[in-house]
């Protein structure tokens, strides 16, 4: 237990340090890498690998139009820390390769709602009227932390083990009976959860 707790810190602190280099380099840096690195894609890449990728950015990015935001846009120049130093870091190095003055919308955490405008998030709600929710990478220090799982994958139970409040019984709701059935579910909810609104623990 110990061993693996050493082992997240270690990842959270090369995390951040990595990541205050990586703001402090200039911009020049950036806007050189992103040339250097269409040219390199266009003269490496297969056709296959070309559409496939452009598949996966249609996905991540669905809006088809071109429109002026409103004056509530940020500059990419007058991006901020705000709550979190994790999502700072994420965001920070790819603007960095763009022009200072380009305006957006930014909305990080767990967003359940779709926005308004075109908006930069790191999650959106499943839906057929979602473009405006252009998708970036996940949460680096929390996502990209992998444990080593010496357990084959066919050993392993038929068990699912849910972490945090749920405001329905997905066990009971699913239209799955081969999961509902095989999948033991927990809530382990988190503190206080029943007390907030919109969230039951079962």
């Amino acid at each position: 237990m110990l061993k693996d707790k050493w082992k997240k810190n270690r990842h959270k602190l090369a995390f951040y340090l990595k990541g205050f280099g990586e703001t402090g380099l200039p911009r020049r840096y950036y806007i050189d890498q992103k040339i250097r690195w269409f040219k390199q894609f266009e003269i490496e890449r297969s056709q296959s690998d070309i559409d496939d990728i452009q598949r996966r950015v249609n996905y991540y990015n669905q809006w088809q139009k071109t429109a002026p935001l409103t004056s509530g846009a940020q500059r990419a120049s007058d991006f901020s820390k705000g709550k979190s130093w994790a999502y700072y870091i994420d965001m920070k190095k790819y603007l960095l390769a763009f022009d200072p003055a380009m305006r957006f919308f930014y909305q990080p955490g767990d967003i359940r709602t779709v926005p308004v405008e075109p908006t930069f998030l790191k999650s959106r709600p499943i839906s057929d009227d979602n473009q405006t929710s252009v998708l970036l990478k996940l949460n680096r220090i929390r996502h990209y932390f992998f444990v080593q799982d010496h357990q084959p994958f066919e050993h392993k139970k038929n068990r699912l083990v849910w972490r945090g409040p749920a405001t329905v019984n997905i066990a009971r709701t699913s239209s799955n009976a081969f999961i509902a059935t095989l999948c033991a579910m927990w809530a382990i909810a988190m503190k206080n959860s029943a007390t907030k609104p919109g969230t039951k623990v079962f």
